[in-house]
């Protein structure tokens, strides 16, 4: 006996996104922006490979697996309620392709569902090694006086993997052993101001160099 009969739709189980952007403005190196979410576990941010040269799959493809996909992207939070803003893909890294090449972005899959093609540009890529970039600005913390400056982060930088090297200045000039992440305000500072230098390094790459704001005068 047929009880009833009701229609219901199936949510799409696969991740969605976009590939938004793609360039090489530094031989070696493609910085790639995007965003994606998985509708299994919408509110945390999701992994995604990019390949260089084909598809997954492909004999001349080279992959590179990134993530978690977190930079602000407040237009994918209003677009989709609850999720968050936090669904990002904003990332440069350093491939050894050069000339012009197919660059396929895909988002990871959570649960049920199957990876999902972003989309696919094609740039040319130049030689050289690649260049860190920073991408937000270094504070200093601390007290005014008698206390301690210290880089509470040391900022956020275009490649992951780095390594960092410190350098205080007084007045512009460099500090003699001062090349820590936590400097102790001495008593020449007094009447001067302070700022932190900082040199992301990673082999392979052209070093990079940010800086923070100036103190007000140390009393």
């Amino acid at each position: 006996m047929l009880l009833g009969e009701k229609d219901v739709a199936v949510a799409d189980p696969n991740p969605r996104g976009s590939f938004d952007g793609l360039s090489s403005p530094q031989g070696g190196e493609l910085p790639v922006t995007g965003w994606d979410l998985d509708p299994n576990a919408a509110t945390q941010p999701l992994a995604f490979h990019v390949y260089v040269g084909g598809p997954a799959g492909h004999p001349n493809a080279v992959g590179y697996a990134f993530g978690p996909a977190d930079a602000s992207r407040p237009d994918v939070g209003a677009a989709f309620p609850g999720v968050g803003d936090n669904h990002g893909i904003d990332i440069t890294f350093a491939t050894t392709k050069t000339g012009s090449q197919p660059v396929y972005l895909y988002a990871i899959n959570v649960g049920p569902g199957d990876n999902v093609l972003l989309g696919s540009k094609t740039v040319d890529v130049g030689t050289g090694p690649p260049r860190i970039h920073s991408k937000l600005l270094l504070h200093i913390q601390g007290t005014r006086s008698g206390g301690s400056r210290r880089l509470g982060t040391p900022g956020g930088w275009s490649v992951v993997g780095v390594t960092f090297g410190y350098q205080w200045l007084r007045d512009g000039r460099p500090i003699t052993d001062a090349t820590s992440q936590r400097y102790v305000v001495r008593r020449v500072d007094r009447g001067h101001r302070l700022r932190l230098r900082v040199l992301a390094t990673k082999s392979g790459y052209v070093t990079g160099v940010a800086q923070s704001g100036l103190t007000s005068r140390i009393r």
